[in-house]
């Protein structure tokens, strides 16, 4: 007996349904939120952009005005970011 069949292909996809007593969207609002005003959140989004910043191939002036400018929009970018997310998530529902 040949070991030759077809390899078996398995859907690991979650399937995220809705709770008839839960706003999503309320739900989501608050997680959002939360994260904007969270120090943990804040901190992983600017170690991330420094990171980023850092494998730009940027002078040492470059560098610090790029970062002086991100710093000046790191409210703006957080909030970006947790739109983003959001958006994300509506697309996988």
């Amino acid at each position: 007996m040949s070991e030759n069949s077809d390899p078996q292909i398995v859907d690991v996809t979650a399937i995220v349904e809705s709770h008839p007593l839960l706003d999503e969207d309320d739900l989501h609002g608050g997680v959002a939120e939360r994260l904007k005003h969270s120090k943990e959140f804040g901190a992983l989004v600017w170690d991330a952009t420094k990171d980023y910043v850092q494998k730009m191939n940027l002078t040492s002036e470059e560098k610090a005005h790029v970062s002086t400018w991100l710093s000046s929009k790191k409210d703006r970018l957080q909030k970006t970011i947790v739109e983003k997310l959001h958006q994300l998530h509506q697309r996988d529902a």
